[in-house]
């Protein structure tokens, strides 16, 4: 979610607000985010082993909860646009990631169906090797409606200096170079790829 410009320092408490009176009714819990190198925005994350029934319940909170949609209403007076949604499923990782970290570091990369299986399974491996390295928890999560079919790696830190000093140790190592070579040489290129920085606010 981008803020507007002009209403960029009212949108953070306002969402948190928002979120505040979900978790309090919920089943789910949600954290807010914060980008630290990005493009500037917030985002809401929940973590879940069925998307069906966390979407009924916020489908059914929208419909009939009038504290909620008043909340949410004035947060979303402050984005510029409408916010997107998508749903990512956890095929692996390295470490423990079962705690949500203050940081997180994210590489996403949209690829062809054709190259997704091998795209997984490169990535797996990616990172298995990264935590070998600096001991960097991680999680690869796979997405193929609204936003793939992709590959975001998930990567926890304590903080941004805990983030430095970690990737540090995977930049500076060549078997982490000739890794992402070999990536690219048998999988092929992908559509397009991005990363990002978030704090967790919530």
């Amino acid at each position: 979610m981008t803020p507007a410009p002009d209403r960029f320092t009212e949108a953070a408490p306002l969402l948190l607000d928002a979120l505040a009176h979900v978790n309090e009714n919920s089943a789910f819990s949600f954290n807010a985010w914060m980008s630290v190198l990005g493009p500037a925005g917030l985002g809401v994350s929940a973590l879940c082993e069925d998307f069906g029934a966390l979407s009924d319940e916020m489908a059914q909170r929208g419909q009939e909860d009038e504290v909620f949609r008043t909340k949410v209403a004035a947060a979303a007076a402050c984005m510029a646009g409408v916010p997107e949604d998508s749903v990512w499923n956890v095929v692996g990782g390295a470490g423990d990631m079962s705690g949500t970290p203050n940081i997180v570091g994210i590489q996403e990369s949209r690829f062809q169906f054709h190259q997704l299986a091998g795209a997984v399974a490169s990535t797996v491996e990616m990172v298995d090797y990264i935590h070998s390295l600096a001991g960097t928890p991680a999680s690869v999560s796979v997405s193929i409606w609204g936003t793939g079919p992709a590959v975001r790696v998930t990567f926890g830190y304590e903080s941004i200096s805990d983030m430095d000093q970690r990737a540090a140790a995977a930049a500076s190592d060549p078997g982490f170079h000739e890794r992402q070579a070999a990536f690219a040489a048998s999988v092929g290129d992908p559509i397009e790829s991005s990363s990002l920085v978030l704090r967790r606010i919530l």
